[in-house]
């Protein structure tokens, strides 16, 4: 019995690399101008995307100690709670570079 050959020619390549999504273009950035700020957008015009995040061990533990912590009622996932600090962050960079 001869083995088959697969193609996977048939597979697209990704338009953005996983580096370039995470860190930006490679290409030097233009002046920093400062970010209006604007409401968010709708979900039809901002989708939504997915990377794998590398955390240590004992930031995970970390987290889940936090998680564990909260009241029983309303618990926040560990998703949530990284998604609010990359919020929480987002916000600060913006008023620093509105006062420049």
């Amino acid at each position: 019995m001869s083995k088959q050959k697969i193609s996977l020619a048939h597979l697209a390549k990704p338009t953005e690399s996983v580096d370039e999504l995470l860190l930006g273009p490679t290409r030097p950035a233009p002046a920093i101008l400062p970010v209006p700020i604007t409401e968010t957008p709708k979900e039809e015009e901002d989708p939504q995307k997915s990377f794998t995040l590398r955390l240590y061990a004992s930031m995970l533990h970390e987290l889940q100690a936090i998680k564990e912590a909260q009241p029983r009622k309303k618990p926040k996932s560990i998703h949530s709670f990284i998604i609010e600090a990359i919020e929480d962050k987002i916000k600060k960079e913006r008023r620093k570079l509105a006062t420049k």
